[in-house]
């Protein structure tokens, strides 16, 4: 930090104001001042896990609501607290697009404090949440139902329609699945 603040200083001739934002739940171990002989310095730790986590839940800046995953839960169970992210969320969030956006920044910063199943849970309390719209569940859904039409024609001989009908999918869907498999066995 002393380094990069050197930096700084010589390059655009100003005074420089530290701050380095600390994530983990535990206590930070790291020190924040130098004092040695002829050397004084020292920078701001802000460690998110001193404030409780309903400070950030109270904005109307969804970003900001993403925050209180790092927050102090207090006396409440993850899950909770999750739940009520993703709630403010879906309050806050302009349109579809950003709503998932911020569901997969939400889903990358759990992974920092690992609550990842914590997270799983939450997302099943959310009454708007749909497992089906969930993009993951999307592809995995996909590549199973893919898997399932290649069987039907390659094992038992399917025509396009009939796979289409045993597997509950468009013909187009199937006539994908069926070029992409005349090609994969050219």
């Amino acid at each position: 930090m002393l380094a990069y603040r050197a930096m700084l200083r010589r390059k655009y001739k100003i005074a420089v104001k530290q701050y380095v934002i600390f994530l983990a739940s535990a206590k930070s171990a790291m020190p924040c001042t130098i004092d040695e002989e002829n050397l004084k310095f020292s920078y701001n730790l802000i460690a998110l896990q001193q404030y409780s986590y309903k400070l950030f839940l109270n904005s109307l800046i969804p970003e900001q609501k993403l925050l209180a995953v790092f927050g102090d839960f207090e006396k409440e169970s993850p899950e909770k607290v999750i739940t009520q992210i993703l709630k403010g969320i879906e309050k806050e969030a302009d349109g579809e697009l950003n709503r998932l956006r911020y569901r997969e920044q939400l889903r990358a910063l759990i992974q920092l404090r690992k609550l990842g199943k914590e997270f799983k849970i939450a997302m099943g309390t959310i009454t708007k949440f749909k497992v089906e719209k969930d993009p993951f569940y999307q592809e995995g859904r996909n590549k199973a139902t893919h898997d399932f039409i290649e069987n039907l024609i390659e094992q038992f001989g399917f025509s396009d329609e009939q796979a289409a009908k045993a597997a509950k999918v468009s013909i187009g869907f199937v006539e994908k699945v069926r070029k992409e498999l005349d090609a994969k066995n050219s």
